[in-house]
C-alpha cells in the first residue's frame, strides 16, 4: 500500500520497492488496502511481498519503516547501514503511524489516511534532495 502511493508521487528517478520482516505470502493485498486506494484513485497492480535482505538494504538509498521496533530490528541487523533506515513519518512525526493489519475498518482508514499524509510530505522532502 505504501509502495503504491509513494510511487505515485514520485517521478522516474525514485524506484520504491515494499518489503517485510516476514511478508504475508499472498499474491493480492488486504482487500481493505485494495478498496482504500481504488476509492483514491491509484492503480492497483500486482501485489508481490518481499522479504528484507542484505542486498535489498544495500542497494536502497532511503529505508523507511513503518514502526519504532521495525526500525530498531534493522538498525540492529544492519548496523553499517543505520544511518539511512529511518521512519516513514520522520519527517513529520505528529502523523501517528502502525501496521493497520489487525485493525477494524474504521481504525484501518485513519492509518491509511496517515500513510497518504506522511507519503505526500516525504516526497516532497525527496524530490528536493
Amino acid at each position: 500500500m505504501g509502495e503504491v502511493i509513494l510511487s505515485s508521487m514520485l517521478d522516474s528517478n525514485f524506484s520504491v520497492t515494499s518489503a517485510g520482516i516476514k511478508p504475508f505470502e499472498s499474491s493480492s493485498m488486504d482487500p481493505r488496502s485494495l478498496s482504500f486506494l481504488k476509492n483514491s484513485g491509484y492503480k492497483l497492480r500486482l501485489h508481490n511481498p518481499k522479504p528484507v535482505s542484505k542486498d535489498l538494504i544495500r542497494n536502497s538509498s532511503h529505508i523507511f519503516c513503518f514502526s519504532t521496533d521495525i526500525l530498531l530490528l534493522l538498525q540492529n541487523k544492519f548496523s553499517e547501514d543505520a544511518n539511512r533506515i529511518m521512519l516513514l513519518n520522520y519527517f513529520n512525526q505528529n502523523i501517528l503511524l502502525s501496521d493497520p493489519y489487525t485493525y477494524e475498518i474504521e481504525e484501518y482508514n485513519n492509518i491509511m489516511f496517515n500513510i497518504l499524509n506522511v507519503c505526500e510530505i516525504l516526497s516532497k522532502k525527496l524530490m528536493e534532495s
